[in-house]
């Protein structure tokens, strides 16, 4: 069967006029033009080049011609969601693409190093995008317009449509498209899929949603098991020690997530949290974790081994207005330290959601409670990001261990960051140390604590000898 004529559409605005010299990027220039609003709004991690061989700019000609009213935003400052309010609300949806390539292999190379510069940016300026951008702008465009209806394209969302293999974090993703938290996902011929999505015979976008997943042979789905963990408190928490490298006998440990599921598999946060997050539990597991290491922390003071607990939050903690009182009360009625607890998200949800961090971070730091960013590494959004945010702690991204750090350039890249964090008057934490030799290169670049299977084993006691450790 032939397709239908991408061009034998109706028009969506039969009285469109001719083609706009340039599609608006500003107010004023939709002023210019008699519009007071956008039908679509696309976003993209490219300059705008009013050029065929920019993905964006075909897109939005080709929408033009359909009788849509489009505007561009391009390469917005990602640390807030003010620039993405600049063309105002979309009548019809945000279209968030990272740019003609993938962002990560836009500012990495293959040897994970950031590149200099950037071939799709004037002058080829580097760090006008953030890694993973397509997730990055469709979260700030919701934050912007909370629910306006978000379109993720590009060879970005493309490639990562599915589960995936992300060499850049070494381990398997989820589908962009739950990350982004996008309604709608897009690929392959999809400049018809857009010119259908919104038309006067068809006046909706069709999201296609699976049915719920059948319960696997001999047991129940994870978000099963995970509700009933909620409902008899029956998670697990295992810890694991971070030594510091100067010396210094404080006792501080990682609190670990755990799931025992069907058989006696062991689940770790890496598996529940994502579940957990799309079933919308993931508040409710970030305060069964504080909860709970507040019980160890005061269980240790009775015994008079005091101890530090770093306990994982999602970002739902921070967005959560009453969290920190919740945690101040919490801290009063055992007459706990806040200084005691440090709780710990990860940089890239923190980006997506700077305002609501901040706000939060702030609030702890009035109760003493710590905070540490985790997946650190050098790139330039990330280290400005610290200028906004009060952290404690940083602790450093996966790149940064193993055999990568015989290269001397990531270890002189490292020392600039430790650098950087001691002059803030933040402590460095390098984890996932397996080996004495990785342990002995992050030594020489000033970091302040080491965490890995090296160090001891995740465990359910903390028996841990941190005089023998530092002696």
């Amino acid at each position: 069967m032939q397709p239908k004529n991408i061009f034998s559409y109706p028009r969506y605005r039969p009285d469109m006029g001719k083609p706009a010299p340039f599609l608006p990027t500003s107010r004023a220039e939709m002023d210019k033009l008699g519009w007071d609003s956008c039908d679509v709004v696309l976003i993209t991690g490219d300059a705008y080049i009013d050029h065929p061989s920019f993905g964006m700019a075909l897109v939005g000609r080709l929408l033009e011609a359909q009788g849509f009213r489009v505007g561009i935003i391009s390469q917005p400052d990602w640390l807030s969601a003010e620039p993405f309010r600049a063309l105002g609300r979309p009548n019809l949806y945000f279209g968030v693409t990272a740019g003609n390539m993938d962002s990560m292999v836009n500012r990495y190379t293959s040897e994970r190093k950031i590149r200099s510069d950037d071939a799709y940016t004037p002058d080829g300026e580097p760090n006008k995008r953030p890694d993973r951008a397509v997730t990055v702008y469709a979260q700030r465009a919701r934050e912007a317009f909370p629910g306006v209806q978000v379109v993720i394209g590009s060879i970005e969302a493309s490639l990562r449509r599915i589960a995936h293999y992300d060499y850049w974090s070494d381990k398997v993703r989820r589908s962009v498209l739950l990350d982004s938290k996008a309604d709608i996902l897009i690929f392959g011929n999809a400049e018809r899929a857009l010119v259908e999505a919104r038309t006067r015979s068809n006046s909706h976008v069709g999201v296609y949603r699976t049915a719920p997943a059948a319960p696997a042979a001999g047991g129940e789905p994870l978000v099963e098991l995970i509700r009933a963990a909620l409902k008899a408190e029956d998670f697990q928490l295992l810890f694991q020690p971070m030594v510091a490298l100067q010396g210094g006998e404080d006792e501080q440990f990682q609190a670990l997530l755990r799931l025992r599921g069907d058989g006696g598999k062991l689940h770790t946060a890496a598996e529940i949290l994502p579940v957990a997050e799309s079933a919308g539990l993931a508040a409710d597991i970030d305060r069964w974790v504080v909860s709970r290491c507040l019980l160890v922390i005061a269980e240790r003071a009775r015994q008079h081994r005091p101890v530090t607990l770093f306990a994982g939050q999602s970002i739902e903690a921070a967005r959560d207005p009453q969290r920190a009182a919740w945690i101040g009360q919490m801290l009063e009625t055992r007459r706990l330290p806040g200084e005691r607890l440090v709780l710990e998200f990860r940089l890239p949800e923190v980006i997506a959601h700077v305002r609501e961090a901040t706000a939060f971070a702030t609030a702890l730091r009035a109760l003493g409670v710590g905070v540490s960013l985790a997946a650190i590494d050098a790139n330039p959004g990330s280290l400005q990001l610290l200028q906004h945010l009060p952290a404690n702690y940083l602790k450093l991204a996966q790149r940064y261990s193993g055999t990568a750090l015989r290269d001397p350039a990531l270890r002189e890249e490292l020392r600039q960051i430790v650098t950087r964090a001691h002059e803030g008057g933040r402590r460095v934490i390098a984890p996932l140390i397996e080996d004495a030799q990785t342990a002995s290169l992050l030594w020489t670049t000033g970091v302040d604590y080491l965490q890995g299977d090296f160090i001891q084993q995740a465990g359910q006691d903390m028996s841990f000898d941190f005089h023998a450790a530092t002696a």
